[in-house]
């Protein structure tokens, strides 16, 4: 991984943990590279147990096609053979499974609400 790269996973992973400590998990907390470096794995963010990988993606590569499957749903099952499904959801809606205070979230397709 390239220098940049890394600051611009940096800043997104940042921005993540920001909106988890908006949605009122004040405990979340960013893995540093250390961890990672020692093959520990642990993902990008610690909220709770759960261990969050960030993926940023500056066109949306690879991204396209679960927007437009996931529109006007509300969650959207992934299914390979032998493999576990995978769930995508929205940000809002996986802050409300985790049981987090968000007021600050709009209805449900709407997205965050404006922080200024």
């Amino acid at each position: 991984m390239t220098a940049r790269s890394k600051i611009i996973g940096n800043r997104w992973e940042s921005k993540v943990l920001k909106l988890f400590h908006e949605a009122g998990f004040t405990d979340a907390k960013k893995t540093y590279q250390p961890a990672q470096s020692a093959g520990l794995d642990p993902g990008d963010i610690h909220v709770n147990d759960y261990r969050i990988e960030v993926k940023y993606r500056r066109t949306g590569t690879g991204y396209k096609s679960l927007r437009k499957w996931i529109d006007k749903k509300d969650h959207l099952v992934l299914c390979e053979p032998y493999l576990d499904p995978l769930v995508v959801l929205r940000f809002e809606d996986y802050v409300k499974l985790l049981g987090a205070s968000n007021e600050q979230f709009g209805p449900m397709g709407q997205g965050i609400k404006n922080q200024s």
